[in-house]
């Protein structure tokens, strides 16, 4: 059998070059940011101070007294945080026109 995938199975998608019009960059936004972006940010600070609030709330550093103690608080809120972003990443990953 032959192992040339060109004469057996046409060309492949790789083989072809990408069009002209898609290889050129996208110009960069200009002008000042609409009010719902402003929105949008801001909400997404404020959740973020909400985050830290609850970690601060929940003992935060200040319960720590051996160092098992702080690498668990640190641990907590490192968490949080990763949670927030990921939250953040599936909303840019669903493509929502809103910036």
């Amino acid at each position: 059998m032959s192992q040339d995938t060109n004469a057996t199975v046409g060309v492949r998608t790789w083989d072809v070059a990408p069009p002209a019009e898609a290889l050129q960059a996208r110009p960069p936004a200009t002008g000042p940011r609409s009010p719902a972006a402003w929105l949008v940010g801001i909400a997404l600070l404020a959740n973020l101070a909400v985050v830290v609030y609850l970690w601060l709330h929940g003992g935060g550093v200040t319960r720590a007294h051996t160092s098992a103690e702080i690498l668990t608080s640190v641990g907590r809120v490192t968490g949080l945080l990763a949670a927030y972003s990921a939250l953040v990443q599936v909303l840019l990953l669903a493509r929502i026109p809103w910036f």
